[in-house]
């Protein structure tokens, strides 16, 4: 029997670190914690990307933006490679110095992301700040993000009883 292998897709967990305690998380995150190696990631993608058709590839965490220069190393080298889909999964709180959430989202979009599923639920709310998300969301739109999406996982309606 042929095996087939067909690569089109890569998610990397830049980090368990997390700016949130949420209580939906299915993860088991730690409030401190490193990051992924990212010279072991862009060699991984390079490998990978000489091989097969990559279309896509996700960072993600925990908080991924804790860790920016790493993520924007990432989709550095995915673009250089080839890769056309290049997103971002946050929860937009990383920073309460709105220079850095500035230079966070400038340099997000110079990396070559495209995409950012910024993730705003009542959950969240119990914990993260909504200023410095909304700052880091017209601070993407002002560099040129492609595709900002607002991801409310688990809100239903202003209704449902959610005591979060």
């Amino acid at each position: 029997m042929k095996t087939v292998v067909d690569i089109k897709r890569i998610e990397i967990v830049v980090t368990k670190a997390c700016s949130g305690k949420c209580k939906h998380c299915s993860a088991k995150l730690e409030e401190r914690g490193g990051s992924v190696n990212a010279d072991a990631v862009t060699r991984a993608i390079k490998q990978l990307t000489s091989r097969y058709n990559v279309e896509t590839i996700m960072t993600f965490g925990g908080e991924p933006l804790l860790f920016s220069d790493t993520v924007c190393k990432i989709h550095e080298t995915a673009r250089e490679c080839g890769i056309a889909g290049r997103a971002v999964i946050t929860n937009g709180f990383f920073s309460h110095d709105n220079d850095k959430v500035e230079s966070v989202a400038a340099s997000l979009c110079a990396s070559g992301v495209d995409n950012v599923y910024l993730s705003v639920d009542a959950f969240h709310q119990e914990y993260i700040p909504i200023e410095p998300v909304v700052c880091f969301a017209e601070a993407l739109v002002k560099h040129g993000v492609k595709r900002l999406r607002i991801h409310p996982a688990w809100v239903v309606n202003r209704q449902h009883q959610n005591h979060y």
